[in-house]
């Protein structure tokens, strides 16, 4: 039982991202899934208690206890995770003023930036991607000399989402 509800947990505190990078990789853009982040917080103390007393009464050996404790931490900590690897992967340019600055409104949670940083930096002329969720904004440093912009929208259409607002 214990184990359920640790997993169920889990799920709950993932909130979009474990289920949101699954829907992106079907390019089906963002779901909404977020709306959990509120009570999150309440989840994740929750799970985390439930992961501990899995492992201390849990059945199983020791490595099998510890696998399932690591794979509940992993997937109630998902966002975090995913966001230090988003944080690495959108690198900023100093002193240097970005070739594109747009909005995708539909940007949601860390999997959605995820696919947002992986579909603009799969541009060979791309050299860095900067997301900034909270303001859904985007900046794109390029070394091309060509327009970009009906590459970047179509690259970011076929991932799910629709870019507004050319700033640049």
């Amino acid at each position: 039982m214990s184990d359920k509800v640790a997993i169920t947990g889990a799920i709950l505190c993932s909130g979009c991202c474990v289920l949101q990078l699954m829907l992106n990789f079907m390019a089906f853009g963002c779901a909404g899934l977020s709306v959990v982040e509120p009570v999150r917080m309440y989840f994740v103390p929750i799970t985390m208690a439930s992961a501990m007393y899995l492992f201390a009464t849990g059945k199983g050996s020791l490595v099998t206890r510890v696998v399932k404790v690591v794979f509940i931490m992993a997937l109630a900590l998902s966002p975090e995770l995913l966001n230090v690897y988003n944080d690495n992967q959108s690198q900023q340019v100093a002193e240097s003023r970005p070739s594109y600055e747009f909005t995708v409104p539909d940007m949601g949670c860390e999997a959605c930036r995820y696919s947002v940083i992986s579909s603009l930096k799969a541009i060979d002329s791309v050299t860095s991607v900067e997301v900034d969720l909270t303001d859904k904004q985007v900046k794109i440093w390029s070394d091309s000399s060509t327009d970009l912009w009906p590459t970047i929208k179509h690259e970011l259409q076929q991932a799910g989402f629709e870019p507004e607002n050319d700033l640049l």
